[in-house]
């Protein structure tokens, strides 16, 4: 069994590479493990006019379960009360949620739009 300092470790990383990953693609990346609320949101990001939140899935080369399949039903519910009051707070019209799977250190795949932000 992996300790969870491991398991942080692990997720800030991933979060931190995929960060740098958006920045190479032209996001502002504006917050990093930001609380809303109850919420955390692993990155908060502008790409143009549109703000994003990012939820960063991270697991071990070789783990059984996919890291986009883990994004919950109830997962998915409080990443879009979060980008909600995101755009509240800072005036944004439009708004999405990406996902970002990182397995064994490497950015596997990012998917915009993963989680239908207008759906109830």
């Amino acid at each position: 069994m992996k300790s969870a300092g491991s398991t942080t470790a692990r997720g800030r990383l991933a979060e931190q590479l995929v960060a740098d990953h958006l920045t190479r693609q032209g996001f502002i990346v504006i917050a990093q493990d930001l609380r809303v609320g109850r919420e955390e949101v692993d990155l908060l990001a502008w790409e143009g006019a549109t703000l994003v939140v990012v939820e960063v899935r991270s697991r071990r080369a070789g783990a059984m379960v996919d890291p986009l399949s883990s994004v919950s039903r109830a997962k998915q519910r409080r990443l879009r009360i979060a980008l909600a009051r995101c755009m509240v707070e800072r005036g944004a019209r439009d708004g999405r949620i990406d996902v970002a799977a990182v397995v064994g250190g490497a950015l596997v795949e990012y998917i915009p739009n993963a989680v239908d932000y207008t759906e109830t």
